[in-house]
């Protein structure tokens, strides 16, 4: 089973910075290795409890959150490109295109059986082209 792991994450971070926002918020600016950019914030109630420790840890884990994400979405792409997986299930996929080949089977046969029933019976008649129309217009005085 493919996943993205907790090395992968932290080995797609290239830089990190931490700002203090204000008497009570903390920011965390995580750079990727491409160059991407993800943020994540704490603050407090109280600026009297704040603590920069306490900001940072839980503004990088927001930040944190965010490349599991794009990871993982880097990851289902791969895949996706590769044939592994579709939006929806290979085996309700195969379901659903069996029973669409189905009908459409029907539907053949039945257009099928219309046609042969009128050839047989000899209803089949060109509509008359404009050139026939006008000739019909001709033959009045």
């Amino acid at each position: 089973m493919k996943t993205v792991t907790q090395e992968q994450v932290e080995a797609a971070i290239a830089k990190e910075l931490d700002y203090k926002l204000g008497p009570k918020t903390c920011a965390v600016v995580l750079t990727l290795k491409n160059g991407f950019e993800v943020t994540g914030t704490s603050a407090c109630v109280d600026e009297a409890d704040y603590d920069h420790q306490i900001g940072v840890r839980l503004a990088r884990q927001k930040a944190i959150d965010q490349v599991w994400t794009l990871l993982a979405f880097e990851l289902q792409s791969l895949m996706a490109a590769e044939g592994e997986v579709t939006a929806i299930p290979k085996d309700v996929m195969l379901d659903n295109l069996q029973r669409e080949a189905a009908a459409l089977r029907d539907a053949a046969e039945r257009l099928q059986g219309t046609l042969e029933g009128a050839l047989a019976e000899g209803q089949q008649t060109a509509p008359p082209t404009a050139e026939a129309k006008a000739d019909e217009g001709d033959d009045e005085v």
